[in-house]
């Protein structure tokens, strides 16, 4: 197994982002030699669960994270706009 680790990596279920499943994810970093595979999808876990079992499945070990879009309060941004 290489020491390399893809840490962003978006799956079908960050919408309009991603279009590869979680299995398929799983499959190809374990074809590709890889130990270890993390997802990131945008603002939501929905593929966790089964991201987890698709990599144990494979032989990888899971990554978990999630890319957030974070936006200041309407105040701050008033706030910041006056300086």
């Amino acid at each position: 197994m290489r020491s390399f680790t893809h840490l962003h990596v978006h799956s079908h279920y960050t919408l309009l982002s991603g279009t590869a499943s979680v299995e398929e994810l799983a499959r190809r970093a374990a074809s590709d030699g890889l130990s270890h595979l993390a997802l990131t999808d945008t603002n939501g876990l929905y593929g966790v669960v089964a991201f987890c079992r698709a990599c144990r499945e494979a032989g990888v070990q899971p990554i978990v994270g999630m890319t957030v879009t974070v936006a200041a309060p309407e105040d701050l941004a008033a706030e910041l706009e006056d300086t």
